[in-house]
């Protein structure tokens, strides 16, 4: 069973500046299928129009994996499988006078299949895009960044493979 440090330990304080720190724990996926990443967009605290991957908070008694399969499932509408665990992650924001202090445990997806609908009170819109147009698309570095270290090696190979047959044939 995994359990953020805010459950473990409750909320610190950082008493220089008076403000409560929460350590929060998430899970993520995400979900690649023919040169495509799954986007959801979303509205942030204060109502700004994101676009993002599907990810939320780890239930109490939930594994990462379960986790990252039920907010995929929850805010895409897919049902997804396992190809592989990615990077963590963590950045920290503040909410009114909290600062957040995020973990987001990662998983690479591919779909299975359309289970329903997405959640219109947390998602406003679900599309898949093209890779090289999603790192113009995503909203955040930390997104941006994670799909760069997935999709680079598969670039890079494919770099390799036409320099490869440019010089087979001179």
């Amino acid at each position: 069973m995994q359990f953020g440090a805010y459950f473990l330990t409750g909320p610190s304080y950082d008493h220089a500046n008076m403000s409560r720190i929460e350590e929060q724990h998430s899970a993520g996926g995400l979900v690649m299928e023919r040169g495509r990443v799954l986007l959801i967009r979303t509205r942030t605290m204060r109502g700004k129009s994101v676009w993002t991957l599907p990810k939320g908070r780890i239930e109490p008694g939930e594994e990462a994996l379960e986790a990252a399969l039920r907010e995929v499932r929850e805010e895409t509408g897919y049902s997804c499988r396992l190809k592989r665990r990615l990077p963590t992650t963590t950045y920290r924001f503040r909410r009114d006078t909290v600062r957040i202090h995020k973990t987001v445990e990662w998983y690479l997806l591919e779909p299975v299949r359309k289970a329903g609908r997405h959640d219109p009170r947390e998602v406003d819109e679900v599309r898949w895009v093209p890779v090289r147009e999603a790192f113009s698309k995503l909203s955040y570095q930390s997104d941006r960044t994670l799909l760069k270290r997935v999709t680079a090696p598969v670039e890079k190979k494919k770099l390799t493979q036409k320099q490869d047959a440019r010089e087979a044939e001179r």
